[in-house]
């Protein structure tokens, strides 16, 4: 069987939501296709979700210099032409370069799959980079987005053909994060978030807004690991609500403890379309969001006046105070939620979207 050779480029192939959907897509397409994964950094992480590691091949791909950006660019070509793909796929800016070393005589055709943006531009886009996206991303032969926001971004700010925006939204595995069968606790609530520690997840407007809770009526737990842990810790002993939040680290499987959440909190600065929001609406859960990428289009429609203002602890605080006091509220909104997921974001729909993107820009 004549394999396509796709070629995946990330800074780094860390744990989180854009490498776990490739993970779970590798994993869907089957034999048909293989992988080379680049990560710039030598971070293979996430490589540990992939069902059969002997159709990928992990790459660090060295030569790339800090700061050079044409320097990598002309890298990456040679790097392409050694490896020959049948498509290249690069990541948010962290596999640009890439992009810009194909997009004269290419030797692929090309998806740039914009999925966010990391801390350095979490509130604005960064000007320098605005024009480099202008200047190339209309000259692959497909951009993805995976969130609403993004596709706007993409024709409006980087001027990008319509014709050649792809807007295909997360989905996941509706069976693996099904609903607890045991019905949700009155007192005291469990909140959970479950996001890496970085700056950008502003786990403090969370801890903030955790503070301001009648004391004993609800526990949090923080699932996920990163350079933030030491400063949340210190933080919520500062609070005096350390023995009330269990941080718990990464999990590999967090639909287990999904289940034992009553309300689903996540506090970002910056999202585009969230899996872990995806994930605890399929588990049955409310959501309490900061207004960020996606978020609102995505919860059930009364879930929506839960998604509050970014960096408004008050409001946040509020909003959880209405779910925690309110057994049946959360149990309504989140049937809805979990329906809402059926009906929208499951992973076979996804799956094929992508295949069907991946088929038609290599059949180009």
């Amino acid at each position: 069987m004549d394999q396509k050779h796709i070629v995946h480029v990330f800074h780094g192939f860390r744990v989180g939501g854009s490498e776990v959907r490739t993970c779970q897509i590798i994993n869907g397409l089957g034999d048909r296709y293989r992988h080379t994964i680049v990560a710039l950094d030598g971070d293979f992480t996430a490589a540990a979700l992939i069902d059969k590691q002997d159709s990928v091949t992990l790459l660090h791909a060295p030569g790339f210099a800090e700061r050079s950006f044409l320097a990598n660019a002309a890298v990456s070509r040679r790097w392409l032409e050694r490896l020959r793909p049948d498509l290249l796929i690069a990541y948010s800016w962290g596999g640009f370069e890439w992009l810009v070393g194909n997009s004269v005589r290419k030797v692929c055709p090309d998806v740039f799959s914009i999925e966010g943006f990391i801390t350095d531009e979490a509130d604005v886009e960064l000007p320098k980079r605005r024009i480099v996206r202008r200047i190339f991303a209309g000259r692959c032969t497909r951009l993805h987005a995976c969130s609403l926001r993004l596709q706007t971004l993409a024709l409006t700010s980087w001027k990008v053909r319509r014709d050649n925006v792809v807007y295909i939204p997360n989905g996941i595995d509706l069976e693996r994060f099904s609903p607890r069968s045991t019905p949700s606790r009155t007192s005291p609530a469990v909140l959970g978030i479950v996001a890496s520690l970085s700056s950008v997840k502003n786990h403090l407007l969370l801890l903030d807004a955790f503070r301001r809770l009648p004391l004993g009526a609800a526990e949090l737990y923080v699932v996920g690991d990163g350079p933030e842990r030491s400063r949340l810790a210190a933080q919520a002993a500062d609070y005096g609500v350390a023995a009330h939040i269990k941080l718990i680290g990464h999990q590999t499987e967090p639909a287990p403890l999904l289940r034992t959440f009553d309300v689903f909190c996540l506090s970002s600065r910056s999202e585009q379309m969230p899996i872990a929001v995806l994930e605890a609406m399929a588990t049955a859960l409310p959501i309490v969001s900061t207004d960020v990428g996606d978020v609102r289009q995505m919860v059930c429609e009364g879930n929506r006046r839960f998604v509050v203002p970014p960096n408004d602890a008050p409001a946040f605080a509020a909003a959880i105070a209405e779910l925690v006091a309110d057994a049946r509220l959360r149990s309504l909104l989140g049937s809805q939620n979990r329906r809402r997921c059926e009906e929208e974001f499951g992973f076979p729909l996804m799956l094929r979207r992508h295949k069907d993107l991946y088929d038609r820009c290599m059949g180009a």
